[in-house]
């Protein structure tokens, strides 16, 4: 059975913790290009199975006109939660795509300091490298090795 099957066929027969376990341990990529094959019920279950997290590293590969209407669906606290946990630049292009009244409530719940990273972000130009960098880094010893740094990016 391929993916696609297996989550339709876990959502269906509504196995949560199976079909956590079997999105968890797919890339979030692999999820995301599933979606567009399933209907708002199904993406609205399977995304109940998931932490808020696990949701925003899946909406990052999924375009942001779509990865809006998902949001839209969902309460507001979680929503924010949702997007205070994806990279900025991702979660910049989600916000813009939200209707004005979601945006505002959304927007409501994220702290000061992340809400001014963001709207610098923001302020680039979609033609400017600006609008798709991060603001986010990594610090590592000097000491470490490559294979080091490698294995603590991968686990960010």
């Amino acid at each position: 059975m391929d993916f696609l099957n297996e989550l339709k066929a876990l959502i269906t027969e509504k196995k949560k913790e199976e079909l956590r376990k079997k999105v968890i341990d797919s890339h979030p990529y692999d999820v995301a290009t599933t979606l567009s094959e399933l209907d708002d019920e199904e993406i609205d279950y399977l995304f109940s199975s998931l932490d808020e997290k696990e949701v925003a590293d899946i909406l990052e590969y999924v375009d942001e006109e779509e990865a809006a209407k998902i949001i839209e669906r969902m309460e507001t606290s979680t929503s924010a939660n949702i997007i205070q946990e994806m990279e900025s630049d991702d979660a910049i292009d989600i916000i813009k795509s939200l209707d004005d009244e979601t945006k505002e409530k959304i927007v409501s719940y994220i702290p000061k300091e992340q809400l001014t990273d963001m709207k610098e972000l923001a302020s680039y130009d979609e033609t400017e490298a600006g609008s798709i960098m991060t603001n986010n880094y990594l610090k590592v010893d000097s000491k470490c090795t490559i294979p080091q740094v490698m294995k603590i990016l991968v686990n960010e």
